[in-house]
């Protein structure tokens, strides 16, 4: 069987997705994110689509897009030729998953992204795992350096938070905090 993104329903979905973040979120004051696949920033009609529904919601500077780090390294010239064609309409970009992929620090000086995301595999047990607790900590360290915010995935206890505020994680995301709830 085929996964969505093999058929010609792909991009009318990813179309959905944005219109329908957009709508949510208009009159609300918290950023939010949309997850993009490598696809999705290649397609020009998609990025058209995302600018024109920010402009119609006045969304500027709360728009999130998450790459994930894997799909991030496919073509990186392509990324960061996205980036810059974003950044004008206040979109930020996150990296997602850091640390289950390529971990390749050198391509994040270039991509320059807003936020990281240290992958839940990291975070998960952080207050048991000194060499999880060292890698985090450094991750976090290099990204502060470079001007990023962190956020840890994957908070799901105090002792993980606690250990990760300790560190200096700029934001969490977790069951520690909520559960995933339908829309509001």
């Amino acid at each position: 069987m085929d996964d969505i993104s093999n058929t010609a329903l792909y991009f009318d979905i990813t179309k959905t997705m944005i219109r329908k973040s957009c709508e949510v979120f208009k009159n609300r004051k918290e950023d939010f994110s949309i997850n993009f696949s490598y696809k999705d920033l290649h397609n020009e009609d998609i990025k058209s689509y995302l600018i024109e529904q920010i402009e119609k919601y006045n969304l500027q500077n709360r728009v999130i897009i998450e790459l994930l780090e894997t799909e991030a390294m496919e073509d990186f010239k392509e990324v960061v030729k996205f980036i810059k064609e974003m950044h004008p309409y206040g979109i930020k970009i996150a990296i997602d998953d850091f640390g289950t992929g390529y971990s390749n620090f050198s391509y994040l000086a270039d991509i320059k992204p807003d936020y990281l995301k240290i992958d839940g595999s990291l975070v998960k047990t952080i207050d048991k795992n000194k060499r999880y607790y060292t890698i985090v900590k450094h991750v976090n360290a290099f990204a502060h350096d470079l001007g990023i915010q962190t956020i840890a995935e994957f908070v799901h206890n105090e002792e993980v938070y606690n250990t990760l505020k300790e560190i200096g994680i700029d934001a969490f995301q977790g069951y520690y905090f909520a559960e995933p709830k339908e829309k509001i």
